[in-house]
């Protein structure tokens, strides 16, 4: 089964969960910290085997969030101002690659009714 989460996630999110109980979960986490990759010698615990054969993820949803909500292009300062000051580096790895939303500047505002107040955004179906 391929869950694309690392182990420590999974075991984290069982405990918490209630599904792992607290010295189970300890148990587990022993497992890893013993395991090592033959090919590097680090453990489990740092370095689950397999993480450097995935590709990154990129939420798409940041992206749609500045398009639609704040009509800016998603770029790594925006997303820096917006959490508070994230590392500009990070968020440019995050939003990399990501594709752009079709004019959504302009379909919002041919689809606004006027009668809106300005802080309003209308919503439409896609």
């Amino acid at each position: 089964m391929d869950w694309k989460m690392s182990l420590a996630a999974i075991i984290t999110h069982g405990k918490q969960l209630g599904i792992i109980e607290e010295h189970r979960a300890t148990g587990l986490f022993k497992q890893l910290s013993a395991r090592r990759d033959p090919n590097t010698g680090v453990t489990w615990r740092v370095q689950e085997p397999g993480w450097a054969d995935l590709e990154p993820e990129r939420p798409r949803p940041l992206a749609v969030m500045a398009e639609r909500s704040l009509e800016q292009r998603p770029t790594p300062d925006l997303f820096t101002a917006l959490t508070g000051g994230w590392a500009s580096d990070l968020m440019e790895e995050i939003i990399s690659g990501q594709r752009e939303a079709p004019a959504v500047v302009q379909q919002h505002a041919k689809t606004a009714p006027s009668s809106l107040p300005g802080n309003v955004v209308a919503l439409r179906r896609a």
